[in-house]
Order: structure tokens, then sequence, then C-alpha cells
């Protein structure tokens, strides 16, 4: 486990959601210490706050974090701030075509976690845009993804995707 490891707890530290005098004084302290930079760029990855880092350490000015580093995390931030953006929209344009077909989509995850846990698109790390929907309206949410371009998971007739989801209760799209 890396609890005890400086790059764990200086991550956590910086993620932390409440900045204390005591936590600013433990970011301090352990900037201080060895780091292993790739270490936390890989723990922050696996855990997908990279994004979120890189905002706190911006929010708390820190300055001694080496520049290497820090074009690493500025680059990451960069290209999930367009990613996200770009889901987005995506997200409002299908939202608009099914409420045009009186198709109700609830989605989850995503965009709309990062929103309303951070305020910013950009600090959750997400690849997918995950949508709940009643299942009587499956098969006309199926024709209309796929008229908008999107490719199926599995390349099915409406029996067998009605049999599919008696199964199962995730279908993906590409």
């Amino acid at each position: 486990m890396f609890n005890n490891h400086p790059e764990f707890q200086l991550l956590f530290s910086c993620c932390h959601p409440q900045k204390t005098t005591e936590i600013k004084e433990k970011i301090n302290f352990l900037l201080t210490q060895e780091i292993h930079w790739e270490k936390l760029l890989n723990i922050a990855n696996q855990h997908g706050i990279t994004c979120l880092f890189y905002h706190e350490i911006n929010q708390l000015k820190l300055s001694n974090i080496p520049s290497e580093v820090i074009n690493v995390l500025k680059q990451k931030y960069l290209n999930n701030s367009y990613k996200n953006l770009k889901s987005a929209g995506e997200l409002l344009r299908l939202i608009k075509i099914f409420e045009s077909k009186n198709i109700k989509i609830i989605s989850f995850k995503g965009c709309l976690l990062a929103q309303l846990t951070y305020y910013n698109l950009a600090l959750r790390e997400f690849e997918d845009l995950d949508l709940l929907i009643k299942e009587d309206d499956f098969i006309l949410f199926n024709n209309i993804l796929k008229n908008e371009g999107y490719q199926p998971q599995f390349a099915l007739n409406d029996d067998q995707l009605k049999i599919y989801l008696k199964l199962r209760s995730e279908f993906i799209y590409w």
C-alpha cells in the first residue's frame, strides 16, 4: 500500500477538499522530502486525480515542484479539459435529440458528476457518457444512436436486443 509514501501523502493532502492550516503545513513539509515524481504521477493516473492534483497545486501556488512535472500535469489537464468539454457538448446534443423523440434519459457519472462535485468539468477524468433510459424506449434509442453514427457493441436485431436486455442492463456504443 502507498499510504505511508510521501508521494501518496502529497497527493492526498493536495486533493483534500479542506485545506486547513495543518494540511498546508503538511504539504509544505512533504515538499521538503524526496519525492519520486514519476511514482506520484503514476499514482495520480491510477486514481484518476491527475487533473485535480494539477488544479490544487495551482490554487496553492506551490513553486517547488519541478517544471517538467508541472508541464506533464498541465498538458494532461488541458487535454482532459478539451475532451470533457467535447463530451458535455455531445451529451447536450443527444439530450435534445432524445427529447425531440420524447425519450427521457438520465445522465450519470462522467461530466454530470464532474460538474456537481467540482463545479469544473476539467477536474474529473472520464472516458464515456453514461445514460439511463426506460427499457421500453431502448429500440428507438438504439436506432437513433445508430443514425447519429454510433456503433453498437454488438450487431443485434430488435428481437435479439430485447433478449439481451433481459440478461444485461448495459449496452455500449462507440
